[in-house]
């Protein structure tokens, strides 16, 4: 889902938040580095604001917590593949 301002949301269920991440950088990274490869390509770059539900978090909560946790990741490495 598109959440706006180049912004993605994933949604994984039944999923921790270290499998997440493991899995962003494997899948994701991989293709942005492969991107980066092309020499005519412009360079990407990208962060990932990982977060897990927790008990008695609505869907506003958890939005809440993943947009906070995707800006302390862009703010510790800017213009890095991953962050958490």
């Amino acid at each position: 889902d598109r959440s706006g301002d180049g912004e993605f949301l994933l949604i994984l269920p039944e999923t921790t938040a270290v499998a997440a991440l493991k899995l962003a950088k494997k899948k994701i990274s991989a293709r942005i580095d492969e991107h980066n490869e092309k020499p005519d390509n412009a360079s990407l770059a990208v962060q990932f604001g990982v977060v897990e539900w927790m008990r008695g978090d609505d869907e506003s909560m958890l939005l809440r917590h993943a947009h906070l946790a995707l800006n302390s990741a862009i703010a510790r490495f800017p213009g890095t593949q991953t962050g958490l």
